[in-house]
């Protein structure tokens, strides 16, 4: 896959990743057990794939139980991060 078109897929795939979880994304929001449903189900749908999306939100699950991950931003930070390490 070339740059661009790689470049392409993973922007279409964080736009409706990042897209479906609305008003979850409010700066200062302290993360739920809920949300983290809401985001397996964001991620899933969007064009990560099946395997990649339940490597990241198992990871995501362990950080948000162990206390390392309280709120969105620091969800978000934490997401952008295994994404991108388990794409490239």
């Amino acid at each position: 896959m070339s740059d661009v078109s790689l470049s392409g897929a993973l922007r279409k795939a964080k736009q409706g990743f990042w897209g479906r979880l609305g008003d979850l994304l409010r700066p200062g929001r302290v993360l739920a057990e809920e949300d983290l449903a809401r985001m397996e189900e964001a991620l899933v749908t969007s064009d990560f794939g099946v395997e990649t999306s339940m490597a990241v939100l198992e990871a995501l699950d362990r950080s948000w139980r162990a206390g390392s991950v309280r709120t969105v931003e620091a969800a978000q930070g934490f997401l952008r991060q295994e994404v991108l390490r388990r794409l490239t």
